[in-house]
């Protein structure tokens, strides 16, 4: 299956990949020693998370062996985390035509805003946030 953009690792996902990013591609039962070694997952627990992220197009699974070979970067998986989280900040604010800066709490020092603390504004986008990364 081929990796979809926009596809996010979940916490136990990102270990199980955390793990074929250190040591590259390894057979599913290697990945399970290792897991319980670092992690203290079962096989089970692993074979069912390389399954998903087989699933969702993270790795590949080949025989023999359940070889498990990453197809997504550490890289690309931190960037498309960044922008999925950039995405969710920068969106927040549900008062889109408000004159008042009425986002997301940045800092409470100082006061640039009738409220007495400073706020995203809420017409922020996070597109030079996304070019930066």
């Amino acid at each position: 299956m081929e990796y979809r953009s926009g596809e996010r690792l979940f916490e136990g996902e990102a270990k199980a990949m955390e793990i074929l990013w250190q040591f590259g591609p390894m057979p599913a039962k290697r990945a399970a020693q290792i897991a319980a070694e670092q992690i203290g997952w079962n096989k089970n627990t692993t074979y069912t998370v390389l399954k998903k992220l087989e699933a969702k197009g993270f790795l590949r699974r080949d025989e023999p062996n359940f070889m498990c070979t990453p197809l997504v970067s550490r890289g690309e998986a931190q960037r498309a985390e960044a922008d999925s989280l950039l995405k969710r900040f920068f969106g927040f604010s549900q008062f889109k035509r408000s004159a008042l800066p009425n986002g997301p709490k940045v800092s409470a020092g100082g006061s640039l805003s009738p409220r007495g603390d400073w706020r995203l504004p809420s017409d922020a986008s996070p597109a030079l946030w996304l070019e930066e990364l």
